[in-house]
């Protein structure tokens, strides 16, 4: 891969994610160091896409623009979504490269945080159907999830137990697989589950743990976030098991799961 893109540099095409890494490379030569370089590294598919044939940053500005006011007329997503998918490149370019605050992008890209355009441009980022992939692959695992989760020590055990025999919707599922020890004897449905970014609530009434989990990976994608640290194995499992998105490339923690999880019934 790496004499692959040298080999593009060598003939000068403009491909963004050649050029922002260009640029980093010039300024770490002085300062001896490479950190901070811009690329995919969850398995996007078109992650620094180049500008549409024709279209400059100034056109697509304009279609910035026009999103906005797009956004304030009803029963209008056809239009909306025609908008996003042209200007996406430039979005990407702006995600990637200046790494706005979340709030500087809901004020920006209103549009890119409603439900349905989070899920789309994870699709253009991925290629991947976001809602359909995860609730498949969450149900697919739902019987041995709970096998392993009623395997735990008595200590986990104990706490998750009232919920597991409770069991009969698939709303449960992913609350029982993000449970905190803090609500783990709750028996009840969240009332509003809400999505909250750097202080900012960019979803709400999402409906349910499930709905509100499978957006925010989108979410995750669509603005270039990276994982938590101290939550970075539930979302790797989000990545890999239940987007199947770099499934080769697992920790070894979520490799045992996985084994776990693909084991013959005993």
């Amino acid at each position: 891969m790496g004499n692959y893109r040298a080999k593009l540099r060598g003939r000068q095409l403009a491909i963004p994610e050649l050029e922002v890494n260009t640029l980093k490379r010039r300024c770490s030569s002085e300062e001896g160091s490479l950190k901070g370089f811009k690329r995919a590294k969850k398995a996007e598919v078109n992650y620094l896409p180049p500008l549409p044939f024709g279209e400059t940053e100034e056109t697509l500005e304009k279609e910035r623009l026009d999103l906005l006011k797009e956004i304030k007329k009803k029963n209008n997503e056809r239009a909306i979504n025609e908008k996003m998918e042209k200007s996406f490149a430039m979005r990407r370019t702006e995600v990637v490269k200046d790494c706005p605050a979340i709030q500087d992008l809901l004020e920006r890209w209103p549009s890119l945080f409603c439900e349905n355009q989070i899920k789309e441009e994870f699709k253009r980022i991925t290629t991947i159907h976001l809602e359909r992939t995860f609730l498949s692959r969450l149900d697919r695992y739902t019987t041995k999830l709970l096998e392993i989760f009623r395997r735990k020590g008595v200590t986990a055990g104990t706490k998750i137990k009232p919920m597991l025999d409770s069991l009969n919707e698939l709303r449960w599922m992913t609350k029982i697989i993000v449970i905190h020890p803090n609500v783990a004897q709750e028996n009840q449905d969240p009332v509003n589950v809400s999505v909250i970014i750097e202080g900012t609530e960019i979803l709400e009434d999402c409906r349910s743990v499930t709905n509100a989990c499978l957006l925010l990976m989108g979410v995750i994608y669509a603005v270039n976030l990276s994982y938590p640290l101290k939550l970075k194995y539930t979302f790797e499992v989000f990545q890999k098991l239940f987007l199947e998105l770099d499934i080769l490339k697992m920790s070894p923690k979520v490799q045992s799961l996985h084994k776990k999880l693909l084991a013959p019934a005993i």
